[in-house]
């Protein structure tokens, strides 16, 4: 109840929900429309390909600035996935951290640092789990780089908004 208290007033949704990948049309509509000349269709491609069979879970880690320091709200979303991982809520699932950028640099400099903050978001949930947690081993890092942006790259705003690790689950 608490929970949906705080987001009808605007505060961010700590807890997990599922979205499936047929009901992201906007953001793939917006990817398309808005694709650097970086972007290919074969990177388009890559991505519905990889992220067709999952679901989007409404966590999504963001960072302070252009390095690998998450924010607040990040670390909070790190310790609450964690905990559902040990409490066993993606037990029979495969988890994958899935790394964005902005548009400024090269397509393929971003698809590196997409991955970089994947890896470190990856990296710091293995330090929350437990070295013989069995779910470890189904969790993975996919990277897109620049290729699904969720808002406009004008802005640095902007920008910090689409360099974000999501969470999704199959």
């Amino acid at each position: 109840m608490g929970q949906m208290v705080a987001e009808r007033t605007g505060y961010v949704r700590t807890s997990s929900r599922p979205q499936p990948f047929v009901e992201q049309g906007g953001r793939l509509s917006h990817a398309l429309i808005n694709a650097s000349s970086d972007v290919t269709i074969s990177d388009l491609k890559d991505m519905v390909r990889n992220l067709k069979p999952k679901k989007r879970l409404s966590t999504t880690f963001r960072f302070l600035n252009e390095n690998l320091d998450l924010d607040q709200n990040s670390k909070t979303m790190l310790l609450r996935l964690a905990s559902d991982i040990r409490s066993g809520h993606y037990r029979n699932t495969k988890l994958s951290l899935v790394g964005f950028s902005d548009s400024d640099g090269s397509a393929q400099t971003n698809l590196s640092i997409s991955l970089i903050r994947a890896e470190y978001v990856k990296e710091a949930l293995f330090t929350l789990l437990e070295p013989e947690d069995p779910l470890r081993e189904s969790i993975e890092t996919l990277t897109f780089g620049e290729v699904l942006p969720i808002t406009c790259d004008n802005s640095s705003l902007g920008q910090k908004t689409n360099r974000r690790v999501e969470v999704w689950v199959e």
